[in-house]
């Protein structure tokens, strides 16, 4: 096998560029220093809901039945796969709702994902 030359690596972290060279002194028929730079998305992971800020369900009457669930949608708005994503609830009288699951897989850059979320049947009148 013929050494064709060297290839230092140059690495600068905060612009993702990868520079790679051959040393001109080391059989290099172009006689001159050759190089490649190669640069790469800096990594953005976000995601977006098509819900944001309070929903009020409608409504019932104590004794009510089953409520219509509220639909979210996840996107994965970012260059990366997000991850496994958790669905937690939270905030006062949290217990009185049901999500319809507890975790997304990761999301391919762009993939979509959703989850329901739904008053328990038979609350007491005047809790939320």
């Amino acid at each position: 096998m013929t050494n064709c030359g060297t290839f230092p690596f140059l690495r600068h972290a905060s612009a993702r560029v990868l520079k790679i060279g051959i040393d001109p002194a080391v059989n290099n028929t172009l006689g001159q220093p050759t190089s490649v730079q190669v640069t790469f998305p800096v990594p953005t992971y976000a995601i977006s809901l098509d819900k944001t800020g309070t929903y009020t369900f409608t409504a019932a009457t104590a004794g009510y039945s089953a409520q219509t669930h509220l639909t979210v949608n996840i996107t994965n708005s970012g260059n990366q796969a997000t991850g496994a994503l958790a669905v937690v609830k939270s905030g006062t009288n949290a217990t009185n709702y049901t999500v319809s699951t507890a975790s997304i897989n990761s999301l391919a850059v762009a993939g979509s994902s959703s989850f329901t979320v739904v008053p328990n049947t038979g609350l007491a009148a005047g809790i939320s």
